[in-house]
Order: C-alpha cells, then structure tokens, then sequence
C-alpha cells in the first residue's frame, strides 16, 4: 500500500469520526454495528416466531437491541448483587438478547436464575480483572508480604 493511499483511508475514517465526535467509542461502534445489520433489511418486516405473528420492523428491532445496549451501559460498572437486582425484572427473551450482546452461551432452556448468574458473573469477572489491574504498586506489595 501507498502512503498516498493510506492518507485517503484516514481521510475517509476522520469524516466518520467526526460525526460521533460527542459519543463514546462503545456508542459509535454499537451504531455502525446495528446500521451495517440493518442495511439488507430496510424498509422490510421481519416475522417473529411468537405464539401471535407479530410483525417487527427493522426499526422496532433497532429500538430493542438499543433498549438492551442501554441495559448492559448500565450494569456493566456495578457490583454482582446489584447487576442481578437490577436485570431481575427482566423476562427470560430479553435475558436471551442480552447474552447475545454479550456473545455469552446460554441455552433458552436454561432456568431464568441461571441467567441472571451467567450474566451477573460475566460483569463481574471482568470487573475484579479492572481492578486487579488497576491496582499501584504499594498495595501488590502488601498482599506480597501479607502472604509470605
């Protein structure tokens, strides 16, 4: 590749940053990802396979997925106990499309609890690993020595 070349690739990438200048890199991505899987689908509806054949169109579908974005923001930075009270109310189709976001493994016929523990566990595990990162070297130290 040209260095000619490469100056019209970041070119072009700085006129799509530019237009989520005020957004966060999660929010930018998480649009362009639900705008790149609704592009083959506009302006069509798409049969839901409910015990009523509801019709969803592909905005209603961008509304849920941003509801369950929403969800996810949300719990993502809290503790264990208050991830599971808060997605508590949740059903167990919208638990479904919340582990999807998340690319977790869940079965639908796995109970409504287990659910709610797979996904309160998923946060968790990647909030104890923020914070074990983040921690300064003074309180390794001590661990270190406590342990000795």
């Amino acid at each position: 590749m040209k260095v000619k070349e490469l100056i019209n690739i970041l070119s072009t990438a700085e006129k799509v940053l530019k237009l989520y200048e005020n957004k966060t890199v999660d929010e930018m991505i998480n649009d362009i990802y639900l705008r790149l899987c609704t592009t083959n689908l506009e302006d069509k509806s798409l049969e839901i396979s409910n015990n009523t054949n509801k019709k969803k169109t592909v905005s209603n579908i961008i509304i849920d997925q941003n509801k369950y974005i929403k969800i996810v923001d949300e719990v993502k930075d809290i503790e264990k106990r208050e991830i599971i009270d808060h997605i508590q109310e949740l059903k167990k189709d919208e638990l479904m499309h919340i582990a999807k976001l998340l690319d977790l493994k869940i079965n639908k016929s796995s109970k409504k609890g287990i659910m709610i523990e797979s996904i309160a566990s998923y946060f968790s595990f990647i909030n104890l690993n923020q914070k074990v990162s983040e921690r300064n070297e003074e309180e390794l130290h001590k661990f270190i020595n406590s342990n000795k």
